[in-house]
């Protein structure tokens, strides 16, 4: 019976000391404080238009994680020098199961109207909503500068987008380290692109994504550019005149031309005329269709223009194929 009470009474001694260790084991593992950080960030210039600026920030919010979503219990702003120059919210991915706290990306877009100084100290807070986490001690609060080495140094606009799109890719490892079951890249036939997952998110977190970055995507958007409009002028024609000029074929049209007070061009011009003429006889004198014999007095003349040049030669042959083309049906196409 003694062995009994004492037995009894060591055990009660035993529990008697493990409840304040057990009661210390808690309070360590419990920690009530939000711990923020940023993983990565980067800035870019000229993806949309010259001189405009991209910041992008992976950032990481654990420990306290409020029952409501991040989308409006924490705010992501930009500042310089104490002033506030532009304010997101982070995304709420249905995929990463985790109410838009966890790990996130925020971005911020300036044009190149708005644009601040590119590489400046600009501090990036992320910050709890004081309704949501009133009476927080420690408040939820994180400052970051961003160093001037997550700036890229390229100034075109390729260098700076294939920057980006490298930045984006690698940091879609990142978050699939966190996330496994989504997958957000994947490899097509022209490399390492956004999957549909990965579209879903990286435009929700970085707008208008397709104009800025437009290779990280299968299927590509890009913004048409205004084509340079190209003055005509005859340096073509004057090119075409001068090359028949001093040849056998412009002597022996002049000559005859001569002879009759007419200049060679008129002379060449009757001469593809009746043997364009000739060629639609004898089509038609074989039985075949007008269309053939017509392509091909359409192409002699064509050949013609191009070969002399001048312009008034040029007119002739138009004149001359009207002409060929209405004799023709005069002769052959009514009877067809």
């Amino acid at each position: 019976m003694g062995q009994k009470i004492a037995r009894i009474i060591l055990v009660a001694l035993f529990l008697l000391v493990l409840m304040p260790v057990n009661k210390a084991l808690a309070d360590t593992t419990s920690d009530p404080h939000a711990h923020i950080s940023i993983v990565s960030s980067a800035g870019f210039r000229s993806l949309a238009e010259d001189g405009d600026m991209t910041l992008i920030v992976h950032w990481q919010w654990s420990g306290n994680v409020s029952a409501t979503p991040a989308s409006t219990a924490v705010t992501v702003s930009m500042s310089y020098n104490g002033t506030t120059l532009a304010q997101t919210t982070p995304y709420v991915f249905s995929l990463f199961e985790n109410n838009g706290y966890g790990d996130g990306v925020s971005s911020f877009y300036f044009s190149a109207n708005s644009s601040p100084v590119y590489q400046g100290d600009y501090t990036i807070r992320i910050a709890g909503n004081p309704s949501v986490f009133a009476g927080y001690n420690p408040f939820p609060l994180f400052d970051y500068l961003i160093p001037v080495a997550s700036y890229e140094t390229g100034t075109t606009q390729a260098a700076n987008r294939l920057a980006a799109k490298t930045y984006i890719l690698n940091e879609c490892d990142s978050l699939e380290t966190v996330y496994p079951d989504v997958a957000l890249k994947s490899t097509s036939d022209i490399g390492n692109v956004l999957t549909e997952y990965g579209e879903t998110y990286w435009t929700s977190v970085i707008p208008n994504l397709q104009s800025l970055v437009p290779a990280i995507f299968f299927v590509q958007t890009a913004i048409p550019e205004t084509i340079a409009v190209q003055a005509y002028d005859s340096s073509l024609q004057a090119t075409y005149t001068a090359q028949i000029v001093g040849t056998d074929l412009k002597r022996g049209a002049d000559r005859i031309g001569a002879k009759f007070g007419v200049t060679g061009y008129f002379v060449w011009g009757l001469i593809i005329f009746g043997l364009c003429l000739f060629i639609i006889i004898k089509t038609s004198q074989k039985g075949w269709a007008l269309e053939p014999a017509i392509f091909v007095c359409i192409c002699v003349m064509t050949a013609a223009a191009l070969a002399f040049g001048s312009l008034f030669f040029t007119l002739v042959m138009v004149i001359s194929l009207l002409a060929i083309i209405g004799i023709s049906w005069v002769l052959f196409g009514k009877r067809a």
